[in-house]
């Protein structure tokens, strides 16, 4: 920094001055603290301008990160509802097939109640219409059985 350097320099002026007898002050050459007073002058624009830039740059990346941040988090939220609807997707598939399964085995049931009663059915059919001597010898093994 520029003007650190020069206010080192007029404090260095101000220390290496002498002191005036009997007053107690110090006596600093006009000219030289002057010509650092100018010096400062000019340099402050361009320091206080500087601090400026990096104030406003501060500013920017605090922004980009804040922006940054708010695009983080909207897109975890998405994925974050995302997943909760897939979840959803899941108990509900599970649901169904769960439901579909047990209909099946329902069904399945009730074929079996059927298949059974048709088979009684024939077997009565066939004693029915069997001459009496042979309504014995018919068994359950002669009836053709389903295959899988």
């Amino acid at each position: 920094m520029a003007i650190e350097k020069l206010l080192q320099e007029l404090e260095a002026l101000v220390e290496s001055a002498g002191r005036l007898p009997w007053v107690g002050r110090k006596s600093i050459p006009e000219h030289k603290f002057y010509d650092l007073l100018a010096k400062i002058r000019q340099g402050l624009p361009e320091e206080v301008g500087k601090a400026a830039e990096v104030l406003r740059e501060r500013e920017r990346l605090i922004n980009e990160a804040r922006a940054q941040a708010e695009a983080i988090i909207g897109e975890a939220r998405k994925e974050a509802a995302r997943m909760v609807e897939e979840s959803e997707i899941i108990k509900r598939a599970t649901q169904s097939a769960s439901d579909l399964m047990h209909q099946a085995e329902v069904a399945a049931e009730s074929v079996d109640q059927s298949l059974a009663r048709l088979r009684a059915a024939v077997e009565e059919g066939r004693r029915a219409i069997a001459p009496p001597s042979e309504s014995a010898e018919v068994k359950e093994s002669d009836v053709a059985e389903p295959r899988d």
